[in-house]
């Protein structure tokens, strides 16, 4: 019986070590993030105010009028810097939801060794770990884990992901 419960905690034991080295590889990758991000914002200010200086040097020379072809490129101009900003945003949102399935299927895997001699987990477990270590499918990892859990413990995954979004608040 001792050596059971030896080879369990071992085992879990080298689990928490493999999620520990994610979570350094993750923490890592999101270094270069905030850096990258920051500069992506400087660029785009830069760019506003260097669209904004040549539009005011064409108004200071108080000409009749603008061309079309120069007003249609002003436009285009804006409009893209508009774009990139959006991207931006839709790129930090993306960033958000992987980082927050990444941190879920780890809560929600170790929750789920409670529950390891049960075939199904055992199934799921395997599955939601390749998507996680090996295709980066962070989110389909995390539906594997969650969906497995829940049958057999409904509202465990919710309650998980509960307290999760209420410790980042």
């Amino acid at each position: 019986v001792y050596s059971q419960i030896e080879n369990k905690w071992l085992t879990m034991l080298d689990n928490l070590k493999e999620i520990e080295k994610t979570e350094k590889k993750l923490s890592n990758d999101i270094d270069g993030l905030f850096d990258a991000e920051k500069i992506a914002n400087d660029s785009i200010i830069h760019f506003k105010k260097e669209i904004s200086l040549v539009y005011r040097k064409v108004e200071r020379r108080q000409l009749p009028g603008k061309p079309e072809s120069f007003i249609q490129m002003y436009t285009l101009v804006s409009s893209e810097l508009i774009q990139i900003q959006e991207d931006i945003q839709r790129l930090k949102k993306e960033a958000d939801e992987i980082l927050n399935s990444a941190d879920l299927v780890e809560l929600t895997m170790q929750y789920s060794n409670k529950y390891l001699s049960n075939p199904e987990i055992k199934r799921a477990r395997k599955e939601a770990y390749d998507l996680y270590q090996n295709k980066y499918e962070y989110k389909e990892a995390l539906d594997v884990i969650a969906t497995a859990l829940e049958k057999v413990e409904p509202g465990s995954y919710q309650r998980i992901e509960k307290e999760y979004y209420s410790e980042q608040e």
